[in-house]
């Protein structure tokens, strides 16, 4: 279908969701066209673990196609994340550079003159007197430090007259000391952030929080996950119901027009709608797409029951970087400031660039909210057209493949469909398409929800 078609039907399909709902849907849906579908259960079995399909498909990333669909890429977020980390650093700007020399320069300068200060008032520090408790040498500054610090310094201590001079100088070089000693922490603290969430995402476990899906797997966590119960409850209560109708004219020269609940959006050629059919047990597949052009009318009714959102995001790095591995502090400042001279995370390696990696419509992209359903049920409304020419392309309980340009894709992949029935109520054949029952999946961890869309996510 064509952009404008796409994001016409696009955001008739949100609306309807926001109806069925009773709430709007956050900026940023799009329909997804994803066949394989959505594992709805999300533990499983007596020791509870995820659900890894549900999980993978989370964790993907997904390609907006800039025209209100999207495709999941078939590669996961939090591998590219871990990827654009190690090709990161933290930058110095050069006035900051300059500034932190200065200090350094300021600051050696004072422990010089504190040393001095402190051999003139309490004598020449001796060689022995340099030992630390590990047995290490440590340099006379420390050693001033520590002695202040144990005799001078605290509750119950203070300085005697006599050594004036002295406390004025470790006044003056204490506050040079903490100043240098926060800027190396940040440095040090903002390498340690990249590293440790770095690790985090490539060996997910129970220390750091990862999501067990196995009895020695784990994969990186995500929080604001539905509770399961409620989820699969959620999809097969058969409410809240919505209802996606989609009309097409047949105008001749290979063209129709559609209308999308009752609005019109534009021709589309006939090849956009692909209709196939094969035998009850999926062998001799065939084309039915001759009914389009055959019809001077086709209506399409989609029937979705049980929609339900599903949110999830990345689970943040705690402070301590024990537990998580997501820093949008960090992404932010990636998108930001890399390229220029400025302070902070820039990304440092050709293999990433800042500008087609972040931001609406860029690469680095997830999906935040999933909009998912029960399998739908599609009608057809067939106009124009004898069912005796219907019933030499099919008959009842044969499989069924339908897809909607960019829109939908239903009997491709996961869940298998079959005409339900045929029936000519005089001003139209009306056909129905169903999920096929029997072939559900038998243990919970395989059933699989339908995806109608979702609301994407550009981090920047």
């Amino acid at each position: 279908m064509t952009t404008n078609v796409n994001q016409q039907v696009s955001e008739a399909i949100r609306q309807q969701i926001s109806a069925a709902l009773s709430a709007k849907i956050d900026p940023g849906f799009t329909v997804i066209r994803y066949p394989s579908g959505f594992a709805y259960v999300l533990q499983y079995g007596a020791s509870a673990y995820y659900n890894p399909a549900t999980l993978e498909l989370i964790d993907q990333l997904v390609v907006s196609n800039g025209d209100g669909t999207a495709d999941i890429a078939g590669s996961r977020f939090s591998s590219r994340y871990c990827d654009i980390l190690n090709a990161s650093t933290f930058n110095v700007s050069t006035a900051d550079a300059k500034a932190q020399d200065a200090a350094n320069r300021e600051f050696s300068k004072a422990s010089d003159d504190l040393v001095r200060q402190f051999e003139k008032d309490l004598g020449r520090i001796r060689k022995q007197q340099l030992q630390g408790k590990d047995g290490r040498t440590i340099d006379k500054i420390l050693f001033v430090e520590q002695y202040i610090e144990e005799h001078y310094v605290g509750a119950g201590k203070s300085w005697p007259i006599s050594l004036t001079g002295l406390e004025t100088k470790f006044s003056g070089w204490s506050l040079k000391a903490q100043n240098m000693r926060r800027s190396m922490k940040l440095q040090q603290d903002a390498m340690n952030l990249l590293s440790q969430a770095s690790q985090n995402v490539k060996a997910p476990d129970q220390q750091n929080g990862g999501m067990q899906t196995g009895p020695t797997d784990w994969v990186p966590a995500y929080k604001g996950l539905p509770d399961v119960t409620d989820l699969a409850t959620s999809i097969t209560s058969g409410t809240p119901q919505m209802n996606v109708t989609l009309e097409f004219d047949n105008t001749g020269n290979n063209t129709m027009k559609m209308k999308v609940d009752n609005r019109s959006i534009g021709p589309i050629t006939p090849s956009m709608l692909q209709f196939s059919i094969s035998a009850q047990d999926g062998s001799q597949q065939r084309s039915a797409g001759d009914l389009w052009t055959a019809a001077s009318r086709v209506i399409m009714d989609i029937d979705y029951c049980g929609v339900t959102l599903v949110s999830a995001h990345p689970q943040d790095i705690a402070d301590d970087l024990s537990t998580g591995w997501y820093s949008q502090n960090v992404i932010s400042q990636l998108a930001q400031k890399t390229g220029q001279d400025v302070t902070g995370f820039q990304l440092q390696s050709s293999l990433f660039d800042a500008g087609t990696l972040f931001g609406k419509g860029k690469t680095f992209a997830r999906v935040k909210t999933f909009v998912i359903s029960d399998d739908p049920t599609i009608t057809l409304w067939l106009y124009g057209i004898d069912k005796s020419d219907v019933d030499q392309k099919f008959s009842v309980q044969s499989k069924a493949e339908l897809t909607v340009g960019g829109i939908a894709a239903f009997g491709t992949k996961t869940t298998q469909y079959q005409v339900n029935s045929v029936q000519d109520d005089g001003a139209a054949v009306k056909v129905v398409i169903m999920p096929d029952t029997s072939q559900s999946a038998a243990l919970p961890e395989k059933q699989r929800a339908h995806v109608i869309g979702g609301v994407l996510d550009f981090p920047s």
